[in-house]
């Protein structure tokens, strides 16, 4: 699987949701996953795609993304989404040439 596949996921996911304000991040170190379905084990890679300010009104909307767009994509037989409550958070931007003190 290539990294553009994820990348362009990302950037397709920040654009759906673009008026949240939402950023993706793409983990560069995939994890060997292993599950069973209907009694036939799998095992995959899973890399990790993390939304950042993802509003959860918007959870029905990115599991038909899922369905429609990443299944076939990732030629997987699911694709795992995890909701993890959101943190608090500071968004802090420093700009080159900024004066600090």
């Amino acid at each position: 699987m290539s990294i553009k596949a994820f990348q362009d996921t990302a950037i397709e996911i920040t654009r759906i949701f673009e008026k949240y304000d939402l950023g993706c991040t793409i983990d560069p170190y995939p994890k060997h996953g292993v599950w069973v379905k209907l009694g036939i084990l799998y095992e995959d890679v899973n890399t990790i795609l993390e939304i950042n300010n993802f509003p959860i009104t918007e959870k029905k909307q990115l599991i038909k993304y899922c369905e429609e767009k990443l299944l076939k994509r990732f030629e997987q037989e699911a694709i795992l989404i995890k909701f993890i409550p959101e943190v608090q958070a500071e968004v802090v931007t420093i700009k080159k040439g900024d004066n600090h003190g």
